[in-house]
């Protein structure tokens, strides 16, 4: 059951200033988790993946968010394998088993799987390419205020740990 919300469909690719659409799924804490509202009131960092090689990707935005901002205040990450089809849901238990041997206990409650249709999310978000990863840093009511893909560079980091620690303030 795919469930989405968003106030408009995105004519560009463009999307800063949209509501980020709501994205359930399973972290793997084995906690349900429904994005952006439970990051409500909370400055966050969504990187969205579709393929294990976009890995290293997710790794070069979180990496930094982490070490920047995570133990100073009400900031958040959250790291979203999207896996499609049928396949994905079939063996929905033993991905995620592997996911959790392979990813440290302490980001389990980050990193959260959502297996289902994403063309909806593709289209919502503009993401044309999934052989990348996009992050997204939402505002504490859930609102896009910065969009990055693909690796991440020196400039691109600063520029999301400023505009994060703009947010906070807020």
């Amino acid at each position: 059951m795919v469930s989405v919300h968003s106030s408009t469909m995105p004519e560009t690719e463009d999307v800063v200033g949209e509501r980020f659409p709501q994205i359930r799924g399973h972290a793997l804490d084995q906690r349900d988790v429904t994005l952006p509202d439970d990051a409500q009131g909370m400055v966050a960092l969504i990187v969205l993946a579709f393929e294990r090689q976009a890995q290293s990707m997710v790794d070069s935005w979180i990496g930094p968010f982490e070490r920047h901002l995570c133990g100073a205040g009400r900031y958040t990450y959250f790291e979203v394998p999207m896996i499609a089809g049928l396949w994905g849901r079939m063996f929905s238990r033993f991905i995620d088993d592997g996911m959790r041997a392979g990813v440290p206990e302490k980001r389990h409650h980050n990193v959260v799987t959502y297996y289902g249709n994403f063309e909806v999310y593709s289209s919502l978000l503009a993401l044309e390419d999934r052989g990348i990863c996009y992050a997204f840093l939402l505002d504490k009511s859930g609102f896009i205020r910065w969009r990055g893909n693909g690796y991440s560079s020196p400039e691109e980091v600063e520029e999301l740990v400023t505009m994060a620690r703009m947010l906070h303030e807020r």
